[in-house]
Order: C-alpha cells, then structure tokens, then sequence
C-alpha cells in the first residue's frame, strides 16, 4: 500500500490536485496492482487448475470493478494534464503520443480479457496449459500496458499545447508523421485520410482474427500477436486521423 501512494504521491495528478490528486491516482494504481497481480501470478505460478473455478469465482467480478475504477479513475487523470476537448490535439506531443498507446492497448487487453473469461479460463474444453498460456499472454499485453505508463510519465504533460510545443517541440515520431509541424501551429482537426480508414479497417481484422482464434482454437502466441496488431494499427490510425494547419 506504501508503495502505491508514493507511486501516486509522485505523479502529475497529485503535483495539480493536490490530495485529490493522489487519492484519485491510488485508487487507480490499487485497482490496476490487484488486476494484474492475480492475473500475472495465476497465468506464470500456478502449478494446476485445481482450484482455478474457486478462485475464478470471486476474480472475475473483482477484476470488474476494478476495471470500472481504472476507467473512472483515468478519465480524471487524464483530464487533470489534457482537456478531453483537446485530446486529439494532443498527439503531436509525445505526451498525447504516450497517452494515444496506453488507451489503444487497453482495447486488446479488454477483448482477450472478456473472451478468455468467457471461453478460456473456465472452461473444461481448453487444456490447463493453454488456458494458463492465454493468460500469460494476456498478463505481457498488461506489463507493455506498465510500459505505456512509464513513457507517460516522463512525459512533460502538456497543459498548454501550444505552449509545450513552442518549449519543447513536437518530438521524433510527429516529425515525421507531420513534417512540416515545428514549434508551432494555428489548427488542429480530426479527418478520415484513405490512410487511417485502411489502418482502422487492419485493426478490425486483427480483431475478428483475435476473436476466432480464442473461441475456436487452442492457440495461445497468437492472441499476443493480434492484439498488439490491434494496437499498433488503431495506434497510427489515430495519428492519421488527425490534420495540423500551420
């Protein structure tokens, strides 16, 4: 518990808000440390499955609401740094970049979570070695999921676009999506290009994909492929979508 509230005590929200600010950040890192804590010890140190339907039996709606706390929670930390008006703008910035890869690999997360839980974990038709593998890989998708978190938070949080733009520049990755962006810009909109269409359409097959291979196979590597395909394809459909007038 110590270690959550430092973990909290130290980020941007509590910096802002103060105490409601680390509050709110505990709570979300609790509800993401118990999540993948069962997840993570279940999927790599459990021996047998003898008692996978008991301990099943109470996660499954425990990892629901701690879902629903991290969702409530991280709408409040992100718009304590960006303006949910102002998100997309923010991905010229490697914070909104940052931010852009932690929410589109929350969607994979998501759907091999909700598919394991319904045809994988509980299942008696799926050996113990393949459901143990889909939540191993399950638990990498969660940890890349850390990951995200880390860059973010090195991140210089963008509480003016513009301004961070000017003072620290656009970052690497949108030079070169939008080459001729420097340090600063006069607007930014969202427009479907050909380009994020056909991204957008890429993550909806990686996704149909994901969904067959856990309900009609026993492959398990496959689901960590797909679902970083659904991640990085809805990633750069994202920052297609998005046009920066000088």
């Amino acid at each position: 518990m110590a270690m959550v509230v430092t973990f909290a005590w130290s980020g941007h929200a509590s910096s802002i808000k103060g105490a409601e600010g680390m509050l709110v950040h505990s709570i979300h890192a609790l509800a993401v440390f118990i999540w993948t804590g069962g997840l993570l010890i279940l999927g790599f140190w459990s021996p047998s499955d003898r008692n996978w339907g008991i301990f099943l039996e109470w996660f499954k709606p425990l990892v629901t609401l701690c879902f629903l706390l991290i969702v409530g929670s991280g709408i409040y930390l992100m718009s304590v740094v960006v303006q949910v008006e102002e998100y997309s703008d923010s991905w010229i910035l490697p914070y909104g970049q940052a931010l852009l890869w932690k929410h589109v690999l929350i969607l994979p997360v998501l759907i091999i979570g909700i598919m394991n839980g319904k045809w994988s974990y509980a299942s008696p038709e799926r050996s113990f070695e393949v459901r143990r593998m889909r939540m191993r890989m399950e638990g990498i998708l969660i940890l890349l999921l850390f990951t995200a978190t880390a860059w973010l938070g090195q991140q210089e949080p963008p509480h003016s676009i513009k301004d961070t733009l000017q003072s620290s520049g656009a970052g690497p990755l949108s030079g070169f999506l939008f080459p001729s962006l420097r340090f600063t810009y006069s607007d930014i909109r969202f427009e479907t290009t050909m380009i994020s269409l056909f991204l957008m359409a890429i993550s909806l097959l990686f996704v149909g994909l994901l969904v067959y291979i856990i309900r009609s196979t026993q492959d398990s590597i496959k689901t960590l492929y797909l679902g970083l395909g659904v991640s990085i394809s809805l990633f750069f459909a994202a920052l297609y979508s998005i046009s920066v007038y000088l």
